[in-house]
C-alpha cells in the first residue's frame, strides 16, 4: 500500500503548481486584529487603502469595478474594454469613436468594423444592392450587382464578349449582345453578307468563304502556273498566274513558248526532251576503228552522240586504228599520221648513222644521217675519237705513245698497260708514303720512287731521322719515344695516388708510367691525404709532411671553452684551440654565469635571483619552474582569468592569486558573498553581499561565495544560469537553513536549500559547498477521498476531505531545471515520513516525501563528486528522480541514507546513470537499501560499490538494487557486499550483470529474478575499509593490494594508466578522483 500511494502523491506533486490567490496567509501574522479592521491581512499602515472592504488592499488583484483594488491610486486600471460609437445603430461601431469602460455604454459596441457609421445600410456582411452605396463595406460601391453589358467599339451594335461590365445602367458605347467577332470594324457582324475582302463579315468563323478566284503557283516566274499549286483569292496574289501549263515551275526557261536546247530539259512542254529538231543538235561521223577520228563519208544530226560516232571527220583509214591525223609515223610500211607519205625521215623510230672513213666500224660522230635504213660507208656507232686511224676507237687499249688509244679523252693515263708506280713524299723529305701511290707514264710532282716514310705528314719523321719525346716514332723504327730518346724524362712512384712521387722508386722514359709522378717529395706514398700539399687535421698523423703530427693548426681543431662549474657549459670569454680536448674545458661556450652550476642554457628558471635558462632575463614572469600560478585579471575586478595564466615569482601586475572570474571583461562579475559581508554591499570583493541568494539576485554570470557559514534556504535562481562557487571548497562553505521539524502541522518549517523550479531548462553550475538540514518543497493539494482511518463513525465508502502534502528535495528541489552539481555535500535533510492523519472527523492529511538531499524532477540535472550522506526521505534517501528525467551521478558517494523505498537512491519514470560511485551504509525499511527503481526508465550502474545496504527484514526484497517490471538495470564492472539473508539485486524488469564481483556473507545470494549475467565472480571483501559509522570522510573504497577485482573489469574499458579497467568506484577511465 505505501509504494501505490507514493505513486499517486508523486503524480500530484508533479501536476498541481502553487496555488497563491494574491491574498496573504493571515493565520499567523494578523489572528484577524490589530489595526486590520476588514481582516484581509494589511492594515492601513501597510498600504490598506479601505479598511471596510476586505477585498480592497495592496495585494488584491485590480477588477473593473469602479474601486481601487490593490489600493495603487488608480481606479480599474489596466482592466477595462474598447468600446466603440454605432451611431447608425447597425451593431458595427466606428474605429475613430472609441471609449474605455468596465460594460459597453449605450450607443456603444465591442467592434470597430462599420465603414460608414452615418449610413445603417452599409456594414460588414450586408448585401450589395444597385444604390450608389458601398453595402457591404468592401470598398466598392453597386459592385456585383445589375445587368451585364459588353464593349460596342465599332458601333455596329453587338458587343465583344471579352469587354463585359456589370452596371446597374447601360453605359456609354455598351450594348446587351455579346456576339461581335471583331469589334474594331463595322464591316464584321452576325448575319452580314460575306465579301471578298480578308474579314469574316457573317462571323462565322470563316473568311472569304465562296468568293474566290483560282490562282496557279508560279515559282519561276515565268508566266506560267503549276497546276497542282492552287490558290483561292479574291485578286491575283504575288508570284501567282491565271495560267496551268508549266511543266516545270522550279525552271524559268521551261513553259510551253520556250525554245528547245539539247540540255536534258523538255523546254518547249511538249512531252519529249532533246529532240533532234532542237536548236543545237549536231551531225555526227562513223568511227569504225574507235581511233576517235570518224569517216568523212559518214554522217547523221542528233543532240547526243549514236553508238560508233564521233563528231571528228578527218580519218584516212577507218579500218586501222593507228592511222589517223594524230598517229605517230613508223618505220613500218603505213602513212599512219594521214599525211599521204609513207616511213619518211621524220618516222619517230627512224635510225641516226655516222660516217666511218678508217672501217674500224667506229663511226665519226660529227658526220652522220637519218633514215629508217643504213646508207653505205654509214654504221650505227658514233664513238671513234679519230677517224683517220684505227688505232684509235672506244675498243683500244691505252698504251704510253702520246696518242688518245682508248678514246677516252685522255693520252698516256696511268692506267696504260706500260705505266711506272710513284708514291707521295707529301713532306717533300724525299720518303715516300707507301699507302699513297699512283701509276704514271712520267713522275708527277709531289711523288717519288721511295715508299719508306713512316710519316708523310711530318718532315722530321722519315727513316733517317732522330728520335725524341714527342709522340712520334721520329725514326721510322716502329717505337714511338723509345727510353732512348734524346730528351727521355725520370719519374716517381705515386701509390697513393695524390700527386707527391715516393723518391725512392722512380723510372726513367718518356712518358708518365701509370702510378708515377715527376715530383718526389712524399713523406708517406701509403696515405693519400698525406701530403706536403695536405691540410693538417686532428688524426695522428704528420698530414702536411711537415715533420709535426696535429699542429695548433689543424683545420678540425677545435675551440674549447673554460668551465670552471662544472655544468658542461663553456665561458665564451675564456677558450683554447686543441685537437685534443683540455682539463676544465668543453665544446659549449652558451654559459652565460660559468660561477655557478645552476646557471645554464636550457635550465630551469627559477625564484632564486639568477638568470638560470641564460635567457637575459632573471625569475622573468611565466618563465619560473617553481614559482606560483596567477591569474589575469583584465577587468581589476580582484577576480583572475582560469584560461590566462602566469607563473612568476611573485604577483605581476595585473594578475590575481584567484581564478574565480567568469567574464574577465566585466568588473561587475562574479559578484562577491561573504558571511561577515553585507546586504546593501556592492557585491565586489571589497564591498561584498552577506547572502548567496542576494549574490544571486544581483548576478549576470557568476557568484563567488567565501568560506562561511550561511543560514540560507529557497535559494532561488530564478530561472537564470549562473556559477555559484564555493571558491574554498565545501568542507568550510556551509549551508545550514536552521530549521525544526517539518511536517503538516508546522509547514512554514518545511523548504529546500536550493529552490532550482523555474521550468526553463535554466543549467546553473553549484559548486563547493557543504548542505545540511534542509527539509523539503511543500506542494499541498485538497482532494476528496475515501476516508481512510478506523473512526467507527466512518462507513466504508465514506469520503474525506484530504489534504495532500508532498514534500521533495531537503538539500535541493530541483523541476524543469538541468543544474550541475559538483564538489558538494548533502547531509542531514529530514523529511517528513509517509503519514495518514485525520485532522478532524471528516478531514485528514495525508504525507509523502521523495528525495531527502536531492529531488529531480523533469531534470537533467548532473552530479560530479557529491556526497549524499545521513539524508531521510520517505523514497529516496539520498537522491530522488523522477518525471521523466535522465539525470548522471559520476564519482558520488551514498552514506547512511535512510528511506521506506530506496535509501541511497530512489527513481520512478526516469534515467539515471552512475559511475565511480560508492552507494554504501544505506537502509529501506521496505526495498531496495542501495538502489530502488520504479514504474519504468533505465538505470546503469558502471565501475560501481555497493556495501552493506539493507532493506527491511528477510522477507523484503533487494538490499543493494530493486528494479520494478519496466525497468531495465544493468550492473558493470561493479564490487559488491552485503550481509543480508535476502538476495542483494532484485529484478521483475529487464537486467544484466556483468564483469562483477559480489559476495553475500549473509547467505542470501547475489540475485533474484531474471538476469543476463556474465563474468560475475564471488571473492569476498576486496575494498580497504567501510566501516558504516555515519563518518563517511574516513572510510576507504580502494581495492586492497591484491584483489581479485583488480585489473578484472570490462578488457573494452581502461584505466587511467591504459591497464584493463579495475571493478568497484575507482575503475575506468574517471577512476582516478
Amino acid at each position: 500500500m505505501i509504494r501505490s500511494f507514493l505513486g499517486l502523491s508523486l503524480v500530484l506533486l508533479l501536476g498541481c503548481p502553487s496555488s497563491d490567490t494574491g491574498t496573504k496567509d493571515t493565520s499567523v501574522v494578523n489572528g484577524g486584529g490589530g489595526g486590520d479592521e476588514d481582516g484581509d491581512g494589511y492594515k492601513p499602515t501597510e498600504g490598506d487603502c479601505d479598511e471596510t472592504n476586505p477585498d480592497i488592499n495592496p495585494g488584491a488583484p485590480e477588477i473593473c469595478d469602479g474601486l481601487d483594488n490593490n489600493c495603487d491610486g488608480i481606479i480599474d486600471e489596466g482592466v477595462m474594454g474598447t468600446f466603440y460609437a454605432d451611431a447608425d445603430g447597425d451593431g458595427f461601431g466606428d474605429l475613430d469613436v472609441p471609449m474605455e469602460a468596465c460594460e459597453a455604454p449605450a450607443g456603444y459596441v465591442t467592434n470597430s468594423e462599420d465603414c460608414d457609421d452615418a449610413q445603417a445600410l452599409s456594414f460588414p456582411g450586408n448585401v450589395e444592392v444597385c444604390d450608389e452605396i458601398d453595402n457591404d463595406c468592401d470598398g466598392v460601391i453597386d459592385n456585383g450587382v445589375g445587368d451585364v453589358y459588353y464593349a460596342d467599339g465599332d458601333e455596329d451594335g453587338y458587343g465583344d464578349a471579352g469587354a463585359p461590365q456589370q452596371a446597374c445602367s447601360q453605359p456609354a458605347g455598351m450594348v446587351l449582345d455579346n456576339t461581335d467577332c471583331d469589334d474594331t470594324t463595322n464591316k464584321a457582324f452576325p448575319g452580314n453578307t460575306e465579301v471578298c475582302d480578308t474579314i469574316d463579315n457573317n462571323c462565322d468563323g470563316v473568311v472569304d468563304e465562296g468568293v474566290e478566284t483560282t490562282y496557279y503557283a508560279d515559282v519561276d516566274s515565268d508566266g506560267y502556273g503549276d497546276p497542282s499549286l492552287i490558290l483561292m483569292a479574291c485578286s491575283l496574289p504575288a508570284g501567282y498566274s491565271a495560267d496551268n501549263t508549266d511543266c516545270d515551275d522550279a525552271r524559268y526557261e521551261t513553259n510551253p513558248g520556250a525554245i528547245e536546247y539539247c540540255n536534258g530539259y523538255d523546254d518547249n512542254c511538249d512531252g519529249v526532251i532533246d529532240e533532234d529538231t532542237a536548236d543545237d543538235a549536231m551531225t555526227w561521223y562513223a568511227d569504225n576503228d574507235t581511233d576517235g577520228y570518224g569517216d568523212p563519208s559518214t554522217g547523221v544530226v542528233s543532240c547526243s552522240a549514236p553508238p560508233g560516232y564521233v563528231s571528228d571527220n578527218t580519218d584516212c583509214d577507218d579500218t586501222r586504228a593507228r592511222s589517223n591525223p594524230a598517229g605517230i609515223e613508223l618505220c613500218n610500211g603505213y602513212d599512219d599520221n594521214c599525211d599521204g607519205t609513207v616511213d619518211e625521215a621524220t618516222a619517230v623510230d627512224a635510225s641516226t648513222w655516222y660516217y666511218d672513213a678508217d672501217s674500224d666500224a667506229y663511226g665519226n660522230p660529227s658526220v652522220s644521217t637519218v633514215a629508217c635504213s643504213a646508207p653505205a660507208g654509214y654504221v650505227a656507232d658514233n664513238t671513234d675519237c679519230n677517224d683517220g686511224t684505227s688505232l684509235a676507237n672506244p675498243g683500244q687499249l691505252e698504251v704510253c705513245d702520246g696518242i688518245d688509244n682508248d678514246c677516252d679523252g685522255t693520252s698516256d693515263e696511268p692506267d696504260a698497260i706500260d705505266a711506272s708506280t710513284w708514291y707521295a713524299d707529301a713532306d717533300s723529305d724525299n720518303y715516300g708514303d707507301a699507302s699513297v701511290s699512283q701509276p704514271a707514264c712520267t713522275q708527277p710532282a709531289g711523288y717519288v720512287a721511295d715508299a719508306t716514310d713512316c710519316d708523310d705528314a711530318r718532315y722530321e719523321t722519315n727513316p733517317g731521322a732522330t728520335e725524341y719525346c714527342n709522340g712520334y716514332d721520329d725514326d721510322c723504327d716502329g717505337v714511338v719515344d723509345e727510353a732512348d730518346a734524346v730528351d727521355s724524362q725520370t719519374w716517381y712512384a705515386d701509390a697513393d695516388s695524390d700527386l707527391y712521387g715516393n723518391p725512392s722508386v722512380s723510372t726513367v722514359q718518356c712518358d708518365q708510367p701509370a702510378g708515377y709522378v715527376t715530383d718526389n717529395t712524399d713523406c708517406d706514398d701509403t696515405v693519400s691525404t698525406t701530403n706536403p700539399g695536405g691540410t693538417e687535421v686532428c688524426n695522428g698523423v704528420d698530414d702536411d709532411c711537415n715533420g709535426t703530427v696535429d699542429d695548433d693548426y689543424a683545420t678540425d681543431a677545435t675551440t674549447w671553452y673554460a668551465d670552471s662549474d662544472s655544468d658542461t657549459y663553456g665561458n665564451a670569454s675564456v677558450s683554447q684551440v686543441d685537437c685534443l680536448q683540455p682539463a676544465g674545458y668543453v665544446v659549449d661556450s652558451t654559459d652565460c654565469n660559468d660561477t655557478t652550476a645552476a646557471a645554464y642554457p636550457g635550465a630551469d628558471e627559477v625564484c632564486d635571483g639568477i638568470d638560470n635558462d641564460c635567457d637575459g632575463d632573471i625569475d622573468e614572469d611565466g618563465g619560473v619552474s617553481d614559482g606560483d600560478t596567477y591569474y589575469m585579471d583584465a577587468d581589476s575586478d580582484t577576480y583572475g582569468d582560469e584560461s590566462t595564466t602566469i607563473e612568476a615569482c611573485s604577483l605581476p601586475s595585473g594578475y590575481v592569486e584567484n581564478y574565480y572570474d567568469c567574464d574577465d571583461t566585466d568588473p561587475s562579475e562574479p559578484v562577491a558573498v561573504d558571511d561577515s559581508g553585507s546586504p546593501s554591499g556592492a557585491g565586489t570583493s571589497a564591498d561584498p553581499l552577506d547572502t548567496i541568494q542576494a549574490g544571486i539576485d544581483l548576478a549576470d554570470s557568476c557568484v563567488v561565495v567565501t568560506e562561511g557559514h550561511y543560514n540560507e534556504y529557497d535559494i532561488d535562481f530564478g530561472g537564470k544560469t549562473l556559477d555559484v562557487w564555493g571558491v574554498d571548497g565545501r568542507d568550510v562553505t556551509t549551508i545550514d537553513p536552521g530549521l525544526t521539524v517539518c511536517d503538516y502541522t508546522n509547514p512554514t518549517d518545511c523548504h529546500p536549500v536550493f529552490l532550482l523550479n523555474s521550468g526553463t531548462g535554466a543549467a546553473p553550475t553549484i559548486h563547493g559547498f557543504w548542505v545540511t538540514g534542509g527539509t523539503g518543497y511543500l506542494t499541498e493539494t485538497t482532494t476528496t477521498e475515501t476516508c481512510a482511518d478506523s473512526d467507527p463513525s466512518h462507513a466504508s465508502a465514506d469520503t474525506c476531505t484530504v489534504t495532500q502534502d508532498d514534500f521533495c528535495g531537503g538539500g535541493a528541489y530541483v523541476s524543469g531545471d538541468d543544474p550541475q552539481f559538483s564538489d558538494m555535500v548533502f547531509e542531514a535533510g529530514d523529511l517528513p515520513e509517509f503519514a495518514q492523519e485525520p485532522t478532524g472527523s471528516w478531514s485528514q492529511a495525508w504525507v509523502s516525501s521523495a528525495g531527502g538531499g536531492v529531488c529531480a524532477l523533469n531534470s537533467a540535472a548532473t552530479f560530479d563528486n557529491v556526497v549524499f550522506s545521513s539524508n531521510f526521505a520517505d523514497s529516496g534517501g539520498g537522491l530522488y528522480v523522477g518525471a521523466s528525467s535522465t539525470v548522471e551521478v559520476v564519482h558520488g558517494w551514498f552514506d547512511d541514507n535512510s528511506a521506506s523505498d530506496g535509501g541511497g537512491i530512489a527513481t520512478d519514470t526516469s534515467d539515471l546513470n552512475v559511475s565511480n560511485t560508492v552507494i554504501a551504509c544505506n537502509s529501506a525499511t521496505v526495498d531496495g537499501g542501495g538502489s530502488f527503481s520504479d514504474t519504468s526508465g533505465s538505470v546503469n550502474f558502471t565501475n560501481i560499490l555497493f556495501a552493506m545496504n539493507t532493506s527491511g527484514t528477510a522477507t523484503t526484497n533487494g538490499s543493494q538494487t530493486y528494479s520494478g517490471s519496466s525497468v531495465t538495470l544493468m550492473l558493470w564492472n561493479m564490487v559488491a557486499q552485503a550481509n543480508t539473508t535476502s538476495p542483494m539485486f532484485y529484478n521483475l524488469g529487464t537486467a544484466s550483470i556483468g564483469y562483477a564481483d559480489s559476495y553475500n556473507a549473509g547467505g542470501g545470494g547475489t540475485t533474484s529474478g531474471t538476469w543476463s549475467a556474465m563474468s560475475v565472480t564471488s571473492s569476498g571483501s576486496q575494498y580497504t575499509n567501510i566501516s558504516c559509522d555515519g563518518n563517511w570522510q574516513n572510510d576507504d573504497a580502494s581495492l586492497v593490494a591484491g584483489a581479485a577485482s583488480i585489473n578484472a573489469g570490462d578488457p573494452s574499458i581502461l584505466d587511467a594508466d591504459g591497464s584493463r579497467s579495475d571493478l568497484g568506484a575507482y575503475g575506468g577511465p574517471e577512476g582516478t578522483w
